[in-house]
């Protein structure tokens, strides 16, 4: 089998291969792939090759986007979900509190101590918005 031919199959062989995998950058490999290997054996299997793989590339793009956008919210509601939960600053500067068991930058209006307890009012970027638990407080 020429080399051409195994380039064009190889190509073909990845975008079916990105179709389980669903990233995108296989698939642009795969096109490439192709549509080189179609180009080496003759213009004619390069043009006949160009609208399915502009295709295929075109839905992978839009999978990765629509995947990637989900994601994010998936994200955004998880972050969001830290309202009102508790924490400890475990530094003061810059200001440094543990909830949910992991380390989020924060900012107060008031002093903290470390080791004092607060709780989260609002999430503003990737920085909580914290105040101090007063006893008795849930």
């Amino acid at each position: 089998m020429s080399q051409e031919l195994c380039l064009l199959i190889s190509g073909v062989v990845l975008v079916v291969l990105d179709c389980v995998l669903n990233t995108g950058i296989v698939t642009t490999v795969g096109i490439v792939c192709a549509w080189v290997g179609a180009y080496l054996i003759g213009t004619e299997y390069l043009v006949a090759a160009l609208p399915p793989g502009v295709f295929v590339l075109l839905m992978q793009v839009a999978a990765v986007l629509r995947r990637t956008e989900e994601s994010d919210n998936v994200l955004l509601k998880s972050v969001r979900e830290l309202k009102g939960d508790e924490g400890i600053v475990i530094r003061k500067d810059p200001l440094l509190v543990k909830v949910r068991g992991e380390p989020w930058r924060a900012v107060s209006k008031t002093k903290l101590r470390q080791g004092e307890r607060v709780v989260v009012l609002d999430v503003k970027g990737n920085k909580l918005v914290v105040k101090p638990k007063k006893i008795g407080e849930r």
